[in-house]
């Protein structure tokens, strides 16, 4: 169950004066539920994705038409990834889409291309799934100190997909600065398929490299960017700026998005999510160091809209169309569904 603070709701009347009416969500998360949903956050996870890891599309129901009563709200749905049973997490999503004009449905391909992921795709894509979403974890054993998507998807996942003229949201497995240079060549070689980047690249704060990788994007017109739990306005600013709004795509990787909390810069300025809640991941130092902040946390999800429509506010372009553009036609525009 959510209750949404005072602050919380005086900026929910902010984005309600100033979001178009309809919304539609390039990156939600569910799966079938098999506990009670009295609470919205899991006490017992060990890790983010144990906390929200039997969410449904029920709850999300219940918490989108709580936030924004009275707007026609659209979504791109996929299981959660690296959690076991998929196969019966993507029929649970497609089951659910077939009986819900506002959903569209994603094929959740974890199997790391390996094995018959190629029929898979094939066979989900024909039986109504829209696209594929893949993460990439990040490991430290390549050659070059950082992980390549190709090292987890052949090509032949992606020539597949642009066969169809279909889509792969990815999460990358290092920053955009580091995987900019495969992506380049990756959307060139396939132009008839997009791909969608979540989380601005991984860029959920900005960092150094992200202008010089977005200039270098700017040429690879079927790359987009998600905006799924990113908070800072510099990083919207800043690609809308270099790309172009109409590759930006609003996504708010709900049910994560519900989480309070705020984006910092830690040790070696690696980004870390301070949470409300002091969840087991939390190193307890580390917590008591921002405790003082946490009353005035709000909901990554009301923050991610906020960093939307402050920086169009201060590069100037918050125009009605550009908002539209961004939270709903550009998925039309790009022929991503």
């Amino acid at each position: 169950m959510l209750i949404l603070k005072e602050q919380e709701k005086v900026l929910l009347e902010e984005l309600k004066d100033w979001l178009p009416k309809t919304i539609f969500d390039a990156h939600v998360h569910c799966r079938p539920s098999n506990r009670p949903s009295q609470n919205l956050f899991n006490p017992a996870a060990k890790s983010p994705g144990e906390t929200f890891s039997y969410f449904s599309w029920t709850e999300h129901q219940k918490i989108i038409a709580m936030l924004f009563p009275g707007f026609i709200c659209k979504f791109i749905v996929f299981s959660f990834v690296f959690f076991p049973k998929e196969a019966e997490n993507n029929i649970y999503v497609q089951k659910f889409a077939k009986k819900n004009d506002n959903v569209e449905p994603v094929f959740a391909a974890t199997k790391k291309g390996k094995g018959n992921i190629l029929s898979e795709i094939r066979k989900n894509i024909s039986a109504g799934f829209k696209g594929i979403k893949i993460k990439i974890r990040k490991e430290r054993k390549w050659k070059n100190g950082s992980t390549e998507i190709l090292d987890h998807y052949p090509m032949e996942v992606f020539k597949l997909l642009d066969n169809l003229r279909s889509f792969a949201i990815i999460h990358l497995p290092e920053n955009i600065y580091y995987n900019s240079d495969e992506l380049i060549f990756l959307a060139k070689k396939y132009h008839s398929m997009a791909f969608i980047i979540s989380h601005m690249g991984n860029n959920y704060l900005y960092q150094f490299g992200f202008d010089a990788a977005m200039n270098k994007l700017a040429f690879a017109p079927n790359i987009f960017f998600d905006t799924s739990m990113v908070t800072d306005e510099k990083v919207m600013a800043s690609a809308i700026s270099i790309l172009g709004h109409r590759r930006i795509l609003y996504g708010s990787d709900a049910p994560y998005s519900y989480l309070r909390g705020e984006f910092n810069y830690g040790k070696d300025k690696k980004i870390l999510f301070d949470p409300e809640i002091c969840f087991p991941w939390v190193d307890k130092e580390r917590y008591q160091s921002y405790h003082e902040k946490i009353k005035n946390f709000t909901l990554v999800h009301i923050n991610n809209m906020m960093a939307i429509k402050n920086a169009l506010k201060n590069i100037r372009r918050n125009n009605s169309q550009i908002k539209a553009d961004i939270f709903c036609q550009n998925l039309f525009s790009a022929k991503i569904i």
